[in-house]
């Protein structure tokens, strides 16, 4: 679905009987009688997810960071032996030899 919503949309491609490769495949492998139409409905399916699921989207941070105030929160409960929140992320290592560790 992701790769026939994100395929370029053309005049011709409107077209019931257009002859681009794209339409041809999906009338052959996808069985799809309307290939414009088909794109339209996944393009406008795809709106609906949410950003995490979404594939169109390229989300850089992470949603389950601490804010500044757990991680300040988490440092005192440290030393007082309170409850931590778990911090999910993990840094990406600044080389690959510093992500594999052999034992």
């Amino acid at each position: 679905m992701e790769a026939v919503a994100v395929r370029p949309s053309t005049v011709q491609r409107q077209k019931r009987e257009c002859q681009c490769i794209h339409c041809k495949l999906d009338r052959s492998d996808l069985g799809c009688q309307k290939p414009y139409k088909c794109q339209k409905l996944m393009k406008d399916i795809l709106k609906c997810v949410k950003p995490k699921w979404d594939p169109n989207l390229k989300i850089t941070e992470h949603i389950l960071e601490l804010s500044q105030d757990q991680i300040t929160t988490n440092e005192k409960a440290m030393k007082l032996g309170g409850i931590v929140i778990f911090q999910t992320t993990i840094p990406a290592p600044r080389s690959i030899s510093e992500g594999f560790r052999i034992f």
